[in-house]
């Protein structure tokens, strides 16, 4: 089991197809994003920059999840309506690499909520009447399922925005 580490993250743009998502029903997007997303990749001649990501925006009200499924790219391009443009936002990050099933993902996650939290540091979030909101969580997918069979060997990273103050 890996430690988690505090990183330097630069800017980096995107484009993404945005999702609203119980929690329970990420892994069925996840099928199908990525297809339609690569897609649209090709079409436009774009080559992604780094590894898929899903990026949480936040938890709404009632559970959902506003997510992104995205693609880092080298320069920005606009998006054409159902694929947006966005930018990672640069800063310091609590990470953790995850080795294993992606269905695991989640206790990883409480696991590096609470390092952040032991080492006396606060995640980059914000309280509103209906949500949570998150300043850059995201969750980066560097193994391709299709390539790779084997779930103990699925490579994810999850980054969690450090407060600045």
């Amino acid at each position: 089991m890996e430690q988690p580490k505090i990183i330097e993250r630069k800017e980096q743009p995107y484009v993404a197809i945005a999702a609203r998502v119980a929690m329970n029903k990420v892994a069925t997007i996840a099928d199908v994003l990525p297809g339609e997303l690569f897609a649209w990749l090709r079409k436009q001649g774009l080559a992604p920059a780094g590894p898929p990501f899903f990026r949480y925006n936040a938890i709404l009200e009632g559970g959902d999840l506003d997510l992104e499924w995205g693609v880092p790219i080298a320069t920005r391009h606009p998006g054409d309506g159902r694929v947006i443009a966005g930018v990672l936002p640069a800063g310091k990050f609590a990470s953790l690499r995850h080795v294993g099933p992606y269905n695991t993902i989640p206790a990883e996650t409480a696991r590096l909520s609470r390092w952040i939290s032991d080492q006396g540091l606060q995640r980059d979030v914000s309280e509103t009447p209906t949500a949570q909101k998150f300043g850059g969580w995201v969750e980066f997918y560097p193994t391709d399922p299709k390539q790779e069979p084997d779930k103990s060997k699925w490579v994810a990273e999850i980054d969690m925005r450090l407060s600045e103050s």
